[in-house]
């Protein structure tokens, strides 16, 4: 339970951010797009390393490409740590992180 709170938490945190307008100029969009591609396929790669060998689920991708920037960011930050943190608690967290925002979003 706490865990979920804690996700939602951080969503609604990060969502705030997003609501505030931005002051980028329209060549910053473009850069945007290619920053979220990046961000995906990070994420795939990490999801794909986490399965041990097993093919990502279709529904899974498709579900990773309907998220938000935002959320992208977020999921993509904590892939960051994932790789980083190698195979301790922490990469362990943030991996149930990760499949908790994925599904519940």
């Amino acid at each position: 339970m706490a865990v979920v709170l804690f996700v939602a938490s951080v969503i609604s945190s990060s969502s705030l951010a997003v609501a505030a307008p931005s002051s980028r100029p329209a060549s910053g969009l473009a850069l945007a797009g290619t920053n979220r591609q990046a961000n995906i396929f990070k994420i795939l790669v990490v999801l794909e390393n986490k399965v041990d060998g097993h093919t990502l689920p279709e529904k899974a991708r498709e579900k990773i490409f309907t998220l938000g920037d935002a959320q992208i960011r977020l999921i993509a930050s904590l892939c960051d740590r994932i790789v980083g943190a190698g195979d301790t608690a922490g990469a362990n967290i943030a991996f149930l992180l990760v499949t908790a925002l994925i599904i519940f979003s």
